[in-house]
């Protein structure tokens, strides 16, 4: 129906262009088309592998102010279940710590502009000394390593200086 539609519309518009007037004797016969559509093929992911009752246990084990740098440890010695537990830990007690965690940086032991407290535990440890300040603009953290100084805004890393 649409095609018929389309033509009538088409010999309307030649009609009005080459100011002719009469009808063509026959409608033309529509054009079939034929359309194939073919489903995209898609795979689903495997489903994750659960993690042995063991490990979970060995992660339930460390202490809360622990989880950051266990996670480092982790990664740098080859655990990578043993890492995934220590995540679902710290997901479990402060979910905001595993938003932005940087698993590449942790395993190199660096750190960048943007990461979170966590991310800078498990890649340098704990720092030597804090020096920390709260006001109406949020809390301002000063990590102190033996040569670096790590600045954070509400628990995200902003600055850092380190002496050459």
């Amino acid at each position: 129906m649409r095609l018929i539609l389309a033509a009538t519309l088409i010999w309307l518009i030649a009609m009005i262009i080459t100011g002719t007037g009469s009808k063509p004797s026959q409608t033309p016969e529509p054009t079939k088309t034929t359309i194939t559509y073919n489903e995209p093929s898609f795979t689903p992911p495997a489903a994750p592998k659960p993690i042995p009752p063991e490990i979970l246990r060995k992660a339930s084990t460390i202490k809360p102010d622990e989880l950051c740098h266990s996670l480092g440890n982790a990664l740098r010695n080859g655990k990578p279940i043993l890492a995934e537990a220590i995540i679902l830990r710290i997901g479990e007690q402060n979910p905001q710590d595993i938003s932005n965690l940087d698993t590449d940086l942790i395993k190199k032991q660096q750190i960048s502009i943007g990461i979170n407290q966590c991310t800078t535990l498990a890649s340098w440890g704990k720092p030597e000394r804090n020096n920390r300040s709260v006001g109406p603009y949020g809390v301002h953290e000063q990590w102190v390593y033996p040569a670096d100084y790590l600045y954070f805004e509400n628990g995200i890393l902003t600055s850092f200086q380190n002496q050459r």
